[in-house]
């Protein structure tokens, strides 16, 4: 029955805290005062358990090491254990004044139990001496077997007593800052019964709770409970009175505080003690599970617990996906707070590569005294406060997308870890998707790593945008990270492809008319269809007004376009003319222009070989040059002698008549608005003089680089006879 008792008070596995009392203090003088030789002094410690305990003396404040025996241990039926220690010293007249302390330690105390006691002196002889001997003895024996009896009184009344205080009963923990009631039962109470709970804290005197008797416990009342409030509710139940006490442990105000539960009905008074052996405080989760970013390569779990109570808390963390856990070392960092309870700090460091499965979770679970239940965390890649997830920009595009030119989409990725971002690139095409890939740029991904751990990269895809293909499609740029639910999408938008206006010939001139000449520039296969052209006479700063005639290409996609300019054929007599043609598109930066002069106009002279007849001595004979389809007619002919390499301009002044020099020419409009032209030089020639010499005929015109020359064989002249 006494078994049962203790376990109903101390289940299997938990701890019953020690008494101590000091049984032998006591030095004995002679009958002439003097100081016996040797005393032992005696501490008796008993209903303990488990079984280790650590039992020290000390005289004033110094620890006795010589002479300390402790004794033998022995098992209360109750299965508490008892022990007595013993320590010998030999008196001297300073140990009158001095205190000697026995101090107690075991794993159920918060802190050592400690009496402090003074020598006892006492004058007798051996006689008494030996009788005061043997009655500590029979002191000490009557201790030991008194304790049994003292835990049975503990559930069994005597035969005598009115009324019987049962035990308090209360939780099998308490926990600070949870309200928590204790419960005391009276059986067979008298009528003038009166019930009082009381209080007694170490080292003071027992007070009588202060509060009024309350039969209910509302739920204002609970509300009502601060940490000093109690509250107290009696009701009588038949033949049984129960009394409780209902109030919020402390941790510094309730630790080794005692509370009792007294019966009163004179003469008969009894009462029963719960003592608060300790107050367990929950551990409090600061903030949640931290994560950051070490050296490269690494990042840090961290879990902070705080003012929690005992000290022995058991952290684990555990890691990998949902079918492979593995424990991992973890790194504790304890601290202590003024108030006696204990912080801690746990880290654990895991690799870079393990975060790359989408499946990789960590989890830390932490238990202790004071919790029903162990408590856990569990974090993945993909819970909200994971902060370091891609971050990716709009797509860059070229300001300017060409048909037919490579052309680079560029996204750019960010502040992610670990380092496995993946990308693809997806065409949209109304209601259609085509994945594409360029094997230069997509697949050469490289990411860099920032000054905070975390990484970065450009991704890109080289196009060559058709407006067939490319016009109003969208490109989509898809993100995927260990980190993403699913991937991160961002869009170009509808594309717009332009087409260059390209020059495929140069300026045609021709001839309008009699009158006019025509100029004729064209540019091809360019989008949109807005463009600009002008015409300008520099030489003059004239805008000269145009004709333009749009046309179709590639199946509607892109256009032509063909300006027309006519200039009146006078204006060409100034041979400064200068005419520019400007044009200017969307996917141009600066207009083109082209500019044109009177030498850039076809209608060069033609020359022919100069007709020489048969030469006869003193005979006038007439060469000939015809020249053709030159425009304008600015044609300029300059007729030469040359002999022995002398070059002498015709004509030539002489008095001697058959001599003279005579140039004419014959110019005419031909049916292409062109000019002709027809040089002769007619001259007498000599024999002596001119045989073996050139002539020379230069054509010059606004259209040549340089003249035009053509020159006649050496003269033959021959000598006709005369009858």
């Amino acid at each position: 029955m006494i078994r049962d008792k203790f376990e109903e008070q101390y289940p299997s596995g938990t701890t019953a805290p020690p008494q101590v009392a000091i049984t032998v203090n006591t030095v004995v003088l002679n009958n002439k005062s003097v100081l016996s030789k040797e005393k032992v002094l005696s501490c008796s410690v008993t209903g303990f358990y488990p079984i280790d305990i650590d039992i020290r003396w000390f005289g004033d404040g110094e620890r006795l090491e010589k002479n300390v025996i402790v004794g033998d241990f022995w098992r209360n039926p109750d299965r508490t254990y008892n022990v007595i220690s013993n320590v010998t010293i030999p008196p001297t007249e300073e140990d009158r004044e001095r205190n000697f302390s026995c101090r107690v330690q075991h794993e159920f105390l918060q802190e050592p139990l400690q009496e402090t006691f003074h020598l006892v002196f006492k004058v007798g002889n051996r006689s008494a001496g030996i009788i005061a001997a043997c009655l500590a003895i029979v002191i000490v024996l009557i201790l030991i077997a008194a304790v049994p009896l003292v835990w049975k009184s503990r559930w069994r009344c005597t035969a005598s007593a009115s009324f019987i205080v049962r035990d308090i009963k209360g939780p099998p923990k308490l926990i600070d800052g949870e309200e928590t009631t204790l419960y005391c039962t009276v059986d067979d109470y008298p009528e003038s019964l009166c019930v009082t709970w009381l209080i007694r804290r170490a080292g003071q005197e027992e007070e009588e709770i202060q509060t009024s008797q309350m039969r209910g416990h509302s739920e204002e009342e609970k509300e009502s409970l601060l940490d000093t409030s109690y509250v107290i509710r009696s009701q009588p139940e038949g033949r049984q009175y129960s009394s409780s006490l209902s109030f919020i442990p402390h941790i510094q105000r309730h630790r080794d505080v005692t509370f009792i539960c007294r019966g009163v009905s004179d003469p008969h008074k009894e009462e029963n003690t719960f003592r608060c052996k300790i107050i367990y405080v929950r551990p409090k989760l600061s903030h949640p599970v931290m994560r950051r970013l070490s050296a490269p390569g690494e990042m840090k779990y961290s879990l902070n617990l705080e003012k929690y109570y005992p000290k022995t808390i058991n952290i684990v963390w555990t890691c990998g996906s949902e079918r492979t856990k593995e424990r991992l070392s973890s790194k504790e960092l304890p601290s202590d707070n003024p108030d006696r309870t204990y912080n801690v700090s746990s880290e654990v460091t895991i690799p870079e590569e393990r975060h790359k499965d989408p499946g990789f979770r960590i989890r830390v679970t932490w238990d202790h005294g004071s919790m029903e239940e162990a408590e856990s965390r569990e974090l993945t890649m993909r819970d909200p406060e994971y902060v370091w997830i891609p971050v990716v920009k709009k797509i860059e595009i070229p300001p300017i997308l060409l048909h037919g030119s490579p052309a680079a989409l560029r996204c750019n990725i960010s502040e992610y870890f670990p380092d496995a971002v993946t990308v693809r690139w997806m065409r949209c095409d109304g209601y259609k998707r085509y994945e594409e890939t360029d094997t230069a740029d997509h697949q050469s991904i490289t990411s860099v790593r920032a000054a905070d751990n975390t990484y970065s990269c450009t991704a890109s895809l080289t196009i060559t945008p058709t407006l067939g293909t490319h016009q109003g499609a969208e490109y989509i740029c898809l993100v995927d990270h260990p980190s993403l639910e699913k991937p991160t999408e961002r869009r170009t938008g509808k594309l717009q492809v332009y087409a260059k206006p390209h020059m495929l010939a140069p300026i045609e001139i021709t001839m309008a008319d009699s009158s006019r000449v025509q100029f004729s520039l064209t540019l091809q296969k360019f989008f949109p269809k807005d463009i600009r052209i002008s015409w300008e006479n520099v030489s003059k700063n004239r805008v000269l007004s145009s004709e333009e005639t749009f046309s179709t290409q590639d199946g509607y996609l892109t256009y032509n376009i063909t300006s027309v300019l006519r200039i009146p054929v006078y204006l060409f007599r100034d041979l400064q003319i200068k005419i520019i043609a400007e044009w200017k598109h969307k996917t141009m930066e600066t207009p083109e222009t082209r500019e044109l002069s009177i030498r850039d106009l076809p209608w060069r002279p033609h020359v022919g070989s100069i007709s020489v007849p048969k030469l006869e001595d003193k005979t006038k004979a007439t060469l000939t040059c015809d020249i053709s389809g030159y425009f304008p007619d600015l044609l300029s002919i300059t007729w030469f002698t040359k002999k022995d390499g002398d070059l002498t301009a015709l004509p030539i002044g002489s008095s001697e008549k058959d001599r003279t020099y005579k140039m004419s020419h014959k110019e005419k409009r031909q049916r292409d608005n062109t000019y002709s032209y027809e040089a002769s030089l007619t001259f007498t020639p000599i024999i002596s003089s001119d045989q073996g010499s050139e002539i020379i005929c230069r054509v010059d015109h606004p259209s040549l680089e340089r003249p035009i020359e053509r020159s006649t064989a050496p003269l033959h002249i021959g000598i006709t006879w005369r009858h």
